[in-house]
């Protein structure tokens, strides 16, 4: 597992060296997609907190996948 987290974090200080990361708005765009069926606000929240997650929390996995 420790070798995962390792690689994973190279991994993205290579990409990040190399450009290829997702930019603020490109990150905004995707979370306002995924949380639109979830309206009214309520529901995606609850969503999250039911992964134990933040909102900011899903937009540095997004930024990371």
């Amino acid at each position: 597992m420790l070798r995962t987290l390792i690689e994973n974090e190279i991994m993205l200080q290579r990409a990040e060296k190399l450009g290829l990361l997702a930019t603020d708005p490109e990150v905004d765009a995707k979370f306002n997609e995924i949380k639109a069926p979830y309206k009214p606000r309520r529901s995606s929240s609850a969503s999250l907190e039911g992964r134990k997650m933040t909102a900011n929390d899903l937009k540095t996995n997004m930024r990371r996948d």
